[in-house]
C-alpha cells in the first residue's frame, strides 16, 4: 500500500493488525520497516538444521524476531529482536542502503566489514560484545544494551555525579586500553557510542570507524568521528593514534561531568584546533581542580602531551575525590560480625586495595566491602552460604534490570551463584519510611519495577536518593 502511494489504506491495515497485537507500532512505515528488517535478517541466517534421516536439509525456522526499531541512520538500523538460535534478546544491526550512490554504498560496507573485524578481535566486559556477524549480507547480532546510551541518560538526567563519571571513565579507559592493545583506534567515541547494560556497567560500542593495525597511518575511509569530540589530528587528517581517543573521551568525560561539551561553536573546528578548554569546576563547583588536571592534559591540542596510554589516564582519573559524604563513609572503623549495627553497605572509597572489610552477617552469609583492582572502585560483596535456587536467581535478575540512577547496581554474579557483586554508593541506609513526598515520587517507578521486598532501604546521594537492594542484616528485614 505504501509503494502504490495508498498511505491511508495502510494506515487502516495497521490499525486492524493492532486489534490483535497491539504491541504493534502505529506508524505504517515503522511497520514495514520491522518487516523489511525480518526479511532481510532471514535472507541472512544461512544456517540450517537436519530433517529426518535421509531427507537432507530441513527449512530452519526464521531465526530472528524483530521487535521495535531501537534507532538508525541513512545507511544502517538496529532493532531490538529475539535470536532463537541463541535463545536471548539481542541488538540486530542491518545495513540498509536503498538506492545510495555508489561510492556512498562502498564506504558503508566497508564501514560495516570494519566493524565486524574490529569487533571480532576485542572479547572484554567494557566492549558491546559481537554475538554473530554476516558482513557479506549487512547482518550483526550485538548484546541487547538495555540501560540506553551516556546521551540518553545526559539528556534525561543531566550531569552525572563525581562518583558515577568516574565509574564510567575507568570503565571505557578499560576498553580502549584494550582496544589499543590489539590496534584498533576507536575514532568516534562519544556519548552515544557509550552504552549500558541492565546492570548499569558502561561499554563502548561502535567500531564502524575504527582504524586498524597500524597507529601511524594517515586515517583511512576520510572524515570520520563527531566535530564535538574529534581530535586535531583528526580534523586536520594527520596521523592519529591511541592519543585521538583519549582526547575523544576527554570531550566526553566533560560533558559527563558539566552537562555540555568543551566546546559549543560556532566555531568548533578552530576551538579544538587553538582554544583551551573552559574550567569544568568553573562550570560546576561540585567538581575539583583534580578533574580540571585530568581534563586539561585530555584536551591537549598536541597529541604527546595527553596521557600516553589509557592506563596512565585511568591511574589520573582513580585519584579524583568523590565527595565528601563518600570519604566519611569509607573511613568508618572496621565493622565486628556479632555486633549487627555496621556502617553502611553504602560505604565507598574506603578499603584498600586487594583488601576486604567485612560489614555484618545476612539471613543467607555474610556481607564485605572490596576494593575492585580492576576499576580502582569498591564493591560490595554478598558470599553467600548456598548458590542461589533458580527462583531466587530470578529475583536477582528482576533487581539488577532495575539497576540504574534510582536503584543501587547488581554488578557481578559468580559462576557457582554464591558471589554476588553490588555497586557502593555514599550516604548511611535509610528506612523507606523516611522518604520525603519528593522523593517517594521520584523513586515511585523504581519501587514498583523491583520485586516485593527488594528494596531494603535507600541512601541519600549528591544525586539524589537510589534505593539500596543489597541484603541487609540478618533478621533486620529490608
Amino acid at each position: 500500500m505504501l509503494a502504490l502511494g495508498f498511505r491511508g489504506a495502510a494506515t487502516e491495515v495497521v490499525a486492524r493488525l493492532r486489534q490483535d497485537d497491539a504491541a504493534l507500532p502505529a506508524a505504517p512505515e515503522e511497520l514495514a520497516a520491522l518487516e523489511e528488517a525480518e526479511a532481510a535478517a532471514a535472507e541472512g541466517d544461512t544456517s540450517g538444521q537436519a530433517g529426518p534421516a535421509g531427507a537432507g536439509p530441513a527449512p530452519l525456522a526464521r531465526r530472528f524476531i524483530i521487535r521495535r526499531l531501537l534507532g538508525g541512520g541513512a545507511t544502517g538500523r538496529v532493532y531490538e529482536a529475539v535470536d532463537s538460535l541463541l535463545g536471548m534478546q539481542v541488538a540486530l544491526k542491518l545495513l540498509q542502503l536503498g538506492g545510495a550512490p555508489a561510492d556512498p554504498e562502498r564506504q558503508a560496507y566497508v564501514r560495516f566489514a570494519r566493524e565486524a573485524e574490529a569487533a571480532g578481535r576485542l572479547r572484554h566486559p567494557n566492549i558491546v560484545a559481537l554475538f554473530d556477524a554476516q558482513p557479506a549480507s549487512g547482518l550483526f547480532v550485538f548484546e541487547l544494551m538495555s540501560g540506553g546510551t551516556l546521551a540518553d541518560r545526559l539528556a534525561a538526567y543531566g550531569p552525572l555525579s563525581p562518583a558515577a563519571a568516574r565509574c564510567l571513565a575507568l570503565d571505557l579507559l578499560a576498553a580502549l586500553g584494550a582496544a589499543h592493545e590489539r590496534g584498533i583506534v576507536h575514532r568516534d567515541v562519544k556519548p552515544a557510542n557509550v552504552f549500558f547494560d541492565a546492570a548499569g556497567n558502561a561499554k563502548l560500542g561502535d567500531f564502524g570507524g575504527a582504524h586498524l593495525v597500524d597507529f601511524g597511518q594517515t586515517q583511512s575511509g576520510g572524515f570520520l568521528g563527531t566535530l564535538a569530540y574529534m581530535s586535531p589530528e583528526q580534523i586536520s587528517n594527520a596521523p592519529i593514534g591511541a592519543a585521538a581517543d583519549v582526547y575523544a573521551l576527554g570531550a566526553t568525560l566533560f560533558e559527563a561531568l558539566v552537562g555540555r561539551p568543551p566546546f559549543l561553536g560556532p566555531d568548533l573546528v578552530g576551538q579544538h584546533l587553538g582554544e583551551a578548554p573552559p574550567s569544568a569546576a568553573a562550570l560546576r563547583p561540585a567538581l575539583t581542580p583534580q578533574h580540571d588536571q585530568v581534563l586539561a592534559r585530555a584536551l591537549a591540542k598536541v597529541p604527546a602531551d595527553r596521557f600516553a596510554s589509557a592506563v596512565d589516564m585511568a591511574e589520573a582519573i582513580a585519584a579524583w575525590p568523590i565527595d565528601a559524604a563518600l570519604a566519611a563513609a569509607g573511613n568508618g572503623a572496621p565493622i565486628d560480625d556479632d555486633a549487627r549495627t555496621p556502617p553502611p553497605a553504602t560505604a565507598g572509597a574506603g578499603a584498600a586495595a586487594d583488601d576486604e572489610r567485612a560489614l555484618w552477617l545476612t539471613d543467607g552469609g555474610r556481607l564485605s566491602l572490596r576494593r575492585d583492582a580492576r576499576t580502582a572502585r569498591d564493591v560490595v560483596v554478598e558470599l553467600r552460604d548456598e548458590p542461589l535456587g533458580d527462583a531466587a536467581l530470578d529475583v536477582l535478575r528482576r533487581v539488577a534490570a532495575a539497576g540504574g540512577p534510582f536503584v543501587q547496581r547488581v554488578l557481578r554474579l559468580s559462576d557457582d551463584r554464591r558471589s554476588i557483586w553490588y555497586e557502593a554508593l555514599p550516604g548511611a541506609p535509610q528506612p523507606i519510611a523516611a522518604l520525603t513526598d519528593a522523593e517517594r515520587a521520584r523513586l515511585a517507578a523504581a519501587l514498583a519495577a523491583l520485586p516485593p521486598g527488594a528494596a531494603r532501604g535507600f541512601a541519600r546521594t549528591a544525586a539524589g536518593p537510589v534505593l539500596l537492594v543489597a541484603p541487609g542484616p540478618a533478621s533486620a528485614g529490608a
